[in-house]
């Protein structure tokens, strides 16, 4: 577990310095692109029937629908960010 919250601070870190310097975009770009493959991975697990029902219900909330939304954010005229 901390070495995944370590991971998500960082991330956290290039949002922020995106929000300070919108040229700071790809930093932000490549945080999204770990949570979702992050995201992948429990998708994978949910699909391969590992999990059960709420922890897919869980999952879609805290680990996929975060990692979408920071892609949407962050991308270059898609959620706002002008580089």
């Amino acid at each position: 577990i901390r070495d995944i919250g370590c991971a998500y601070l960082v991330g956290a870190m290039s949002i922020v310095w995106m929000l300070r310097d919108p040229r700071a975009w790809p930093a932000a770009v490549m945080a999204g692109g770990f949570q979702l493959l992050h995201a992948a991975t429990h998708v994978w697990d949910a699909a391969a029937g590992k999990v059960s029902a709420a922890h897919i219900a869980s999952d879609a909330a805290l680990v996929v629908l975060p990692a979408l939304l920071v892609l949407w954010f962050s991308w270059p005229r898609l959620g706002g960010v002008q580089p």
